[in-house]
């Protein structure tokens, strides 16, 4: 009985062990990503997943304490709440810089942006996090920002800086092959 329950025991040990060896790793991986795409010569579309509660409140509010702001926003009404994710969003897009082929700017336009209200239900989820004592920052999956960089020509190379509030972020860059397939036509070996 005794070794039973010493292996059952040791068994538990090991499972939480890996659990937290897992989550402090998982932990270390960029949530903030990026990812820009060469479509065709002229046009790059930019899509960041990014913690936008953490980012708006880098942008407005980055002396007040995450808790405060949080309950702040939580307590607005749904329209104070969209003039306010509006303003931290023109901030965002406007420190968010690219240039092309060299040192040509170029303008970042056609930004999409998720709605207001799934962001401010978000930040209730926090809130009710706090509350409850759960945590202080729950890891939520991050929120989808879209984006496009047009040129009048060819583009060769770019560089991209995003705004400061957006902290690190993982940038993956490719121009895509594609190829269209017949009915019943396989494609050539697809090499990576």
């Amino acid at each position: 009985m005794r070794v039973r329950l010493l292996t059952a025991l040791s068994r538990f040990v090991a499972v939480a062990a890996t659990g937290v060896v897992c989550l402090a790793y998982a932990h270390e991986l960029p949530e903030n990503r990026a990812t820009l795409v060469l479509r065709d010569q002229t046009h790059l579309s930019l899509t960041l997943h990014v913690d936008l509660v953490l980012a708006a409140h880098q942008a407005l509010a980055p002396r007040q304490g995450l808790r405060e702001f949080l309950l702040v926003c939580a307590a607005l009404s749904p329209d104070e709440f969209h003039k306010l994710m509006q303003r931290a969003q023109t901030m965002l897009e406007a420190e968010t810089r690219a240039t092309l082929n060299g040192g040509s700017a170029a303008k970042i336009t056609g930004w999409v942006w998720p709605k207001s209200e799934k962001i401010k239900a978000s930040i209730q989820q926090h809130v009710m996090g706090f509350i409850v004592g759960t945590s202080n920052h729950t890891h939520e999956a991050p929120f989808e920002i879209r984006a496009h960089i047009m040129h009048d020509k060819p583009i060769t190379e770019s560089k991209v800086q995003f705004a400061d509030a957006f902290g690190r972020v993982l940038l993956v860059w490719y121009r895509p092959k594609q190829l269209w397939l017949t009915p019943k036509q396989t494609s050539p070996a697809i090499k990576f």
